[in-house]
């Protein structure tokens, strides 16, 4: 699960750990959130999501591409979609 900002939104990425696969699924779930002064990045993040303006669906995890050298960033390929999804 991570958090990115983008063009002023703020979008999470995530990606729960699936009992009956036992395993990670190969998609994110994205979800549109509220501003930093809006959410409570202290603790657990387990029900993040519950607090989500919109969700907008699913990306193949395959399909992020992580910066190499510190993994906080990521290509801007998904996020261009993500910000037509958030429009329509």
């Amino acid at each position: 699960m991570f958090l990115v900002s983008y063009v002023g939104d703020r979008f999470l990425f995530d990606c729960k750990f699936d009992d009956e696969l036992d395993d990670y699924p190969d998609t994110y779930r994205v979800f549109l959130m509220p501003s930093d002064a809006e959410l409570d990045l202290e603790g657990s993040w387990e029900h993040l999501s519950d607090v989500a303006m919109q969700y907008l669906g699913e990306v193949r995890v395959s399909a992020i591409n992580f910066d190499e050298s510190r993994r906080s960033t990521i290509g801007t390929e998904v996020l261009k979609d993500l910000v037509k999804r958030k429009a329509a």
